[in-house]
């Protein structure tokens, strides 16, 4: 009768052995399994972190490559052309890039001028050339020039005469400001120059023989092929009368009225001169003179001359 409880105890200590084992394992394997998915859990966020930075590295590392490869190009194309812009403007410095460009032009052919342009054509007789400066009262003496040439206003028309293929200035009066490449003997600078146009070829010429404090132009003329030169050139306005815009005193208690009429030339080195119009009492005829002597003036009173609409004389 004694055996059974120890039997049962025994059995009993075994059974809660067993338990605990049982027990203690169940929780063991539980908290490894949830160790397991934690680790998983961690595993695959940093995983999923690790390609994202990844595939953003990449992207900010092309975008990156992009922008200062597209920056390089656009350096490269600015500095091309620039390079391009800064060669052709030294090469056009150059004497021969113009006359190598005038080149390809078809050759002029006469010396007619074309219609519209602002100069009247009057013939004279053929003699040997006289270098005069002023003209001395009524006589005019004959000179070796073709042409006595005379410049009037400009107009829209003669504003729109322009060469085919060389940008070069209008037709007109105009003073030198450098010395012509290749040509400083005959067109130093600071001269009066004219710039013509025969059948679409623009010339310059130098002033021939003055008469009636006009300048008369003829040949040999110099083809303009330079427009490097050209844009160098002074525009002056043209010989004629003109209308004083203010008053002029001189040294001696001399002077000018404003809105008196005046006449403008201009000397060699392209000056402007002006000459005052004056009556005379003994003369028979109602007409106004003009003195060969003028007064020098300086560039701005030259800009600031209102242009008199006297028409020319019938003869």
């Amino acid at each position: 009768m004694l055996e059974f409880p120890l039997v049962a105890a025994l059995v009993v200590t075994l059974a809660t052995e067993a338990g605990a084992f049982f027990g203690i394992t169940l929780a063991a394997l539980v908290g490894v399994f949830f160790a397991l998915a934690f680790a998983a859990f961690f595993a695959g966020a940093f995983c999923a972190l690790a390609f994202v930075a990844f595939f953003a590295g990449t992207f900010f590392a092309l975008a990156f490559a992009a922008f200062f490869a597209g920056a390089f190009f656009a350096l490269a194309f600015a500095a091309f052309f620039a390079g391009a812009f800064f060669a052709l403007t030294f090469a056009r410095a150059l004497p021969f890039f113009d006359t190598f460009f005038a080149a390809m032009l078809p050759p002029s052919r006469g010396h007619t001028l074309p219609a519209g342009a602002p100069l009247h054509l009057a013939p004279f007789r053929q003699s040997e050339p006289q270098p005069i400066i002023r003209n001395r009262g009524d006589y005019q003496k004959p000179c070796a020039f073709g042409h006595e040439l005379r410049t009037l206003p400009p107009r829209g028309a003669d504003l729109r005469l322009r060469a085919v293929m060389l940008d070069l200035p209008d037709p007109g009066l105009y003073r030198t400001t450098s010395a012509m490449p290749g040509n400083e003997a005959g067109f130093p600078a600071n001269v009066l120059i004219y710039l013509g146009d025969k059948n679409g070829q623009k010339f310059v010429v130098r002033p021939g023989r003055n008469s009636n404090n006009r300048w008369l132009w003829g040949e040999p003329t110099t083809p303009l092929r330079s427009p490097t030169w050209a844009k160098t050139l002074r525009h002056l306005p043209a010989e004629g009368y003109y209308v004083l815009p203010e008053e002029m005193r001189f040294e001696g208690g001399g002077r000018w009225i404003k809105n008196a009429i005046v006449q403008l030339g201009y000397n060699q080195e392209g000056r402007g001169i002006l000459f005052i119009a004056e009556q005379r009492d003994t003369a028979s005829d109602n007409a106004l003179y003009f003195s060969d002597r003028g007064m020098v003036i300086e560039d701005g009173l030259l800009d600031r001359l209102l242009w008199a609409p006297i028409l020319p004389i019938r003869q």
